[in-house]
């Protein structure tokens, strides 16, 4: 709140400012202020339709906010401006895979994500959660435990892995990650 407070004194004097209005972008989706992202990454890729971050930022808000046309649209320019781009692939297939929205093309952009950049959890975790919703638990179990291995800190990639776990009906262990999740998220129902 206190970056947001100043970022706003800084775009009242530059209002035109990029980085004023890219940074207002990043801290308003920081405190899931998903509108007012919204409203400064559009401002940043206005003041630069070039810029690679706004168009991550924006597509990811995009997501947020429901815009589905909007972000699959933001990915695939992404994706089209550099075919090595594994947070577009990734973010994409994420997309997808919440929304239940064909799953096999998830599929084909998560492993794409994976054959970028092996060792980023966020993009196991992904791959994992597809193949949890294609119903290939082993495969879903295997991909998490592995984002685990690389970051045990995130509450989604412990949840997802427990939620892998019961669909398997190993229950105490599910227990223990959720509990994990649970400590790391308090405020996650």
């Amino acid at each position: 709140d206190e970056a947001i407070d100043e970022l706003n004194i800084a775009a009242s004097l530059f209002p035109e400012d990029f980085e004023v209005n890219y940074f207002l972008g990043l801290a308003n989706y920081s405190i899931q202020s998903f509108k007012n992202a919204e409203k400064y990454y559009l401002k940043s890729f206005t003041i630069d339709s070039n810029s690679i971050a706004s168009m991550h930022g924006l597509a990811m808000t995009y997501d947020q906010n429901e815009e589905w046309k909007k972000s699959d649209d933001l990915y695939t320019k992404l994706i089209a401006i550099n075919n090595k781009d594994a947070q577009a692939y990734n973010n994409f297939a994420y997309s997808l895979v919440e929304r239940g929205e064909d799953l096999e093309y998830a599929l084909s952009l998560s492993k794409k994500a994976i054959e970028i950049s092996p060792q980023t959890s966020a993009y196991l975790d992904t791959i994992g959660w597809i193949y949890y919703k294609l119903s290939n638990l082993e495969k879903a179990k295997d991909f998490i435990s592995k984002a685990i291995l690389y970051d045990d800190t995130s509450a989604v990639i412990l949840e997802h892995y427990g939620d892998v776990l019961i669909a398997l009906n190993e229950v105490n262990e599910a227990l223990i990650f959720y509990r994990k999740a649970l400590l790391i998220d308090q405020n996650n129902e």
